[in-house]
């Protein structure tokens, strides 16, 4: 269908099988949450579905302004999301009250919650993390830290279920290293 092939290239690890010695004539592609995300649309259903479900309630003991009360409130009813802030907006203090209500609500333990940033970053949220008298204690790594953990990562070892990836600049492109040390 040449109508579509402007949409084919788009996305990730499209093949043609034309070519080979037995031509098939059909693609493939990679499997992958962007792809599938992709094809949904394609097919003319609403990918977004998940992101327009009601936000649960949430109630703290601790100052938050109510636009942070929002932004926790979606991390722990859509649970996958990127908070777009400004410096000084109060996200790490949003990341604390979610990875406690997830630790409470999941079972999780401190070793499956990891914060990932820069060394500036990671100083300044584990400073947070006493200030704010926190009842976690994530895995602190740099983005570098993060890299050489998952290369070393033994088969059968249980993955985080909570990551905050703060400065997500450095997550910029699927390639690179950063992003897929993220993704495993």
């Amino acid at each position: 269908m040449p109508a579509l092939n402007a949409e084919i290239n788009t996305v990730q690890g499209h093949r043609y099988h034309g070519f080979e010695a037995k031509p098939r004539k059909i693609w493939s592609v990679v499997d992958s949450p962007r792809n599938r995300c992709q094809i949904a649309y394609l097919r003319e259903e609403n990918p977004y579905s998940h992101y327009e479900q009601v936000l649960m309630s949430v109630k703290t003991d601790r100052p938050l302004y109510e636009y942070q009360l929002e932004m926790l409130a979606f991390v722990l009813t859509i649970r996958h999301v990127i908070f777009a802030c400004e410096m000084g907006t109060g996200k790490t203090l949003v990341f604390i009250e979610a990875a406690e209500r997830a630790k409470e609500l999941h079972g999780l333990k401190d070793e499956d919650i990891w914060y990932v940033g820069p060394r500036s970053g990671v100083k300044a949220v584990t400073r947070e993390l006493k200030k704010w008298k926190s009842t976690v204690q994530p895995e602190m790594m740099t983005y570098e830290g993060m890299k050489k953990r998952v290369k070393l990562w033994r088969k059968g070892t249980p993955a985080p279920r909570f990551i905050c990836f703060d400065e997500c600049s450095k997550l910029k492109g699927p390639t690179t290293k950063q992003s897929i040390s993220g993704l495993h």
